[in-house]
């Protein structure tokens, strides 16, 4: 796969990006978004803790 027809996180956006506030912060949910825009990033938590919210996060800063 070539990865320049990959969807990119726009750098230009000097690191604006969007984080649910209608929902408690958890700071390691918060954290696991933070580094996930830049790099790829493999997410392992316990049942119930977070990882769909954290990949619906991401999917909706991309798109």
């Amino acid at each position: 796969v070539d990865e320049r027809q990959l969807p990119q996180f726009d750098r230009t956006t000097n690191g604006d990006w969007y984080y649910p506030t209608n929902y408690p912060v958890r700071d390691y949910q918060y954290t696991m978004v933070q580094v996930a825009l830049l790099q790829n990033t493999l997410v392992s938590l316990p049942t119930g803790l977070g990882k769909t919210f954290i990949a619906a996060v991401l999917m909706y800063n991309y798109y």
